[in-house]
């Protein structure tokens, strides 16, 4: 099997612009491939958001809070990563752990 060659920085917003252009299959095979390449490199947690942002618009709500579980893994700190959780939680009715992610994600970034 021969290695796979590194991605370049790009590809985590090429895949955001496929989303964005109603190519979800394309930015979930981006994303994929990033992972692949580098499961813990700095771009993973982006990746792990996007996949599960691209699962919640497809209406694939425990897709979604397993990739966005993994980002946040990967990114304690990323605010974003959290919201993105409770959104999803929200969807999935789980309104006490939704506002537990929102109000985690108010600590990290407060307005």
């Amino acid at each position: 099997m021969t290695a796979t060659p590194p991605l370049p920085i790009p590809t985590l917003r090429l895949a955001a612009h496929h989303l964005l252009e109603n190519r979800p299959a394309e930015a979930e095979r981006l994303c994929r491939a990033l992972l692949e390449a580098a499961p813990l490199g700095p771009q993973a947690a982006g990746a792990w958001h996007l996949l599960g942002t691209i699962a919640q618009t497809v209406g694939k709500h425990e897709a979604a809070l397993l990739c966005l579980s993994q980002a946040v893994g990967l990114e304690p700190l990323g605010a974003h990563h959290r919201i993105g959780l409770a959104e999803t939680l929200r969807a999935l009715g789980r309104p006490d752990e939704a506002a537990a992610a929102f109000r985690c994600a108010a600590l990290l970034e407060p307005p």
